[in-house]
């Protein structure tokens, strides 16, 4: 059990990320993203958006992109009171270099780890840097996994102390049968949670539920906040994995922003019985503050 150092109301000990999950109680993550600084501080509407979620995610050089790492940012969180989900990717770390980060990672408190294959660095802003992917999500989930249930590294030596942790991967916001495998076997090498791209699509999302739900993992679809149509369409134009529909590009037009239609996704995520919902806040943290205080006023 942890305490938030920065809620609201009164102080009193609230369920771990894991626990929540565990217990079939609808679950709110949200992530954000270190900046390319040497420095790192959150700002005030990052930590009210963050109060009022179950976890929060720190990204790891996403798009290939470089950025502070994820276990600094994670690191902060643990000390400010908030339960951190580090992100690790198979794309810059061979497998001594991960295994040094999750023991780092424990030693500070840090429990949770959503292990992704990673962008390639052509995609990113250091284009001509050289990819390691030594292996890919499905190997790491399963090789932590191993790690976990016999205290030992990847090559089977022993560590000197137990080592626990709740594991995550990642998905593409997808019904179609090449990714519903792969989910089914991340949930079969030991991921404990599935965190999704982002739906901007309520049938694919139905469609999408009915494909996992037979599925031995807690699931929780991906919902991406915009606030410029211009992003918008870059996005569907360069990034793998995600479709954002015209309307949707007309409501962030409109409105400046895709708020109506997140709300909806949320409120459609948890009616067919997901695990949660992950809130990516793309930068806008005052719009996930208002997604996530409106499903608590409606709890």
């Amino acid at each position: 059990m942890k305490k938030n150092n920065f809620q609201n109301h009164d102080l009193k000990e609230i369920q771990t990320f894991r626990e929540k999950l565990e217990n079939n109680q609808f679950a709110l993550t949200i992530e954000i993203d270190p900046m390319k600084s040497p420095s790192f501080q959150f700002t005030n509407s990052a930590l009210k958006a963050c109060v009022l979620a179950d976890a929060v995610n720190v990204v790891d050089c996403p798009m290939g992109n470089v950025i502070m790492n994820s276990l600094v940012p994670s690191i902060e969180l643990v000390s400010l009171g908030f339960e951190p989900i580090m992100q690790i990717t198979c794309r810059d770390r061979n497998s001594i270099a991960i295994q040094s980060d999750l023991l780092g990672a424990k030693a500070k408190g840090i429990d949770n780890f959503l292990l992704l294959t990673g962008d390639p660095p052509k995609l990113g802003d250091n284009p001509k840097a050289k990819a390691v992917f030594e292996m890919n999500s499905i190997e790491l989930i399963s090789k932590v996994n191993t790690m976990i249930e016999n205290s030992a590294d990847f090559a089977g030596n022993p560590l000197e102390n137990k080592f626990d942790a709740f594991i995550g991967g990642g998905s593409f916001a997808t019904a179609k049968n090449p990714e519903i495998k792969r989910i089914r076997q991340k949930a079969l090498f030991g991921a404990q949670f599935i965190q999704t791209q982002p739906f901007f699509d309520l049938t694919l999302l139905e469609e999408f539920f009915k494909a996992t739900k037979d599925i031995n993992t807690k699931i929780l679809p991906g919902i991406l906040l915009l606030t410029s149509a211009k992003t918008a369409k870059f996005l569907n134009e360069h990034v793998p994995g995600i479709t954002i529909p015209e309307e949707v590009i007309s409501e962030i037009e409109d409105t400046q922003s895709n708020l109506k239609f997140s709300n909806e996704m949320l409120e459609k995520a948890k009616k067919l019985g997901f695990a949660g919902a992950h809130i990516m806040p793309f930068g806008n943290f005052k719009l996930a503050g208002n997604i996530l205080e409106r499903h608590h006023s409606l709890k």
